[in-house]
């Protein structure tokens, strides 16, 4: 009877050294999701690294796309025959809020990063599989921040990754000084909707380091204004944000 409860423990030490060796082996092969630049592990580096200059380069594309509509991905019900939105429409201000530019953004860049990521071809000693994109996005001064809800998981030579947030992608843009600029003509056309201010628009111009040209367009009762960015930096495409204005409606 002795030797059998010896045995009987033998039998079951054995099994916990088992099971310990077991989880060691899964614990140290397959890291939690990441929450923080800061602790993702060298081996995912390189794919976080990838994805966060995929979400600079789209949130770029965001603002450049954007601008030629007024700052909407989705347009809204009143625009012009080509699609440009109003800002001032029936005697008032339909100008949208910072908040909806910066929601028509992050609609930009959750529908528009896998454009980017081309799934994950460029990584070829990976395996990831990404799911789920949901950017939270911020416009202020000369730069806007961006923080990115993104499932992805990674594994290489049997070692396995989750990334699960992108935080504090910074990305340079004088988006809102364009579109500050756009309500300050908007506030000028409407306080004298009867005369069209050239020499005031050059001067608005001017002071924000842009350019601010009009064109009518008769049959639609319309002003449709362009604003260049002329700061921008060499080498990189010229913000344009361009919006209408509606008269006699």
């Amino acid at each position: 009877m002795q030797k059998r409860g010896q045995l009987t423990i033998f039998i079951i030490l054995a099994i916990v050294i088992v099971v310990v060796v077991v989880l060691f082996v899964v614990l140290r092969n397959n890291v939690g999701p990441v929450e923080s630049e800061d602790n993702v592990p060298e081996g995912a580096r390189p794919v976080y690294n990838f994805i966060k200059n995929c979400v600079e380069e789209t949130t770029k594309k965001a603002f450049l796309d954007n601008a030629q509509y007024g700052g909407y991905f989705v347009l809204p019900q009143k625009i012009t025959t080509d699609g440009i939105p109003y800002y001032y429409y029936g005697g008032k201000s339909i100008a949208p809020s910072k908040e909806a530019l910066e929601t028509e953004a992050e609609k930009y860049v959750n529908q528009h990063l896998d454009y980017c990521t081309l799934n994950f071809v460029e990584l070829l000693e990976y395996k990831v599989v990404a799911r789920n994109a949901s950017s939270d996005l911020k416009i202020n001064g000369n730069y806007s921040t961006v923080d990115l809800s993104y499932r992805v998981y990674v594994s290489k030579n049997g070692t396995s990754y989750e990334l699960d947030r992108f935080t504090g992608i910074k990305v340079d843009t004088r988006y809102l000084d364009m579109y500050s600029l756009a309500q300050e003509v908007v506030v000028l056309y409407a306080k004298d909707p009867s005369r069209l201010c050239i020499s005031c628009l050059r001067e608005l111009g001017y002071q924000s380091g842009a350019d601010i040209s009009v064109i009518q367009v008769p049959d639609e009762s319309t002003l449709i204004y362009q604003i260049k960015d002329l700061l921008s930096e060499i080498n990189e495409p010229q913000l344009q944000f361009r919006f209408a204005i509606k008269y006699n409606a």
